[in-house]
């Protein structure tokens, strides 16, 4: 019995961190990152798609502190381009504002002021929760 509450503080440790095993975190740190950094910029639909899953998982299950979160966010901010044509990110930066907070640390600035810039060519429709939305694409 004398053990029982030892084992329970050092699993109450290692759970604030969101990981039973401690240098668990290191190793998906790892893994995670050496997978991302394999693939650069996400250059294809199934792949862009495929990376948001990966970033939605990530802000709704890991713990605030897990510094997995800020990489991925820095490679949201690179990967910008390929994913801001995807409805998808656009509804997770809704849905995780830490995603969105942090991924602004990433990004570099317009180029341009806006009265001497185009306006954007791709637009997405307020998303209205519960409502079906036709797929308007030709193929």
């Amino acid at each position: 019995m004398r053990g029982a509450p030892n084992r329970r503080r050092r699993l109450g440790a290692a759970e604030r961190h969101g990981y039973l095993i401690p240098s668990l975190r290191s190793l998906a740190f790892e893994r995670v990152t050496a997978c991302f950094t394999e693939l650069d910029k996400p250059e294809n639909l199934d792949t862009q798609l495929a990376v948001i899953a990966v970033l939605r998982l990530a802000f709704r299950k890991l713990l605030s502190d897990d510094p997995l979160l800020d990489w991925l966010a820095q490679y949201a901010a690179y990967s910008m381009e390929k994913l801001r044509v995807q409805r998808d990110f656009h509804d997770l930066l809704l849905e995780s504002p830490e995603l969105s907070s942090r991924m602004v640390l990433s990004l570099i600035p317009g180029q341009q002021p806006p009265w001497k810039s185009p306006p954007p060519k791709i637009t997405f429709g307020k998303y209205v929760p519960g409502t079906e939305y036709e797929d308007e694409s030709e193929y």
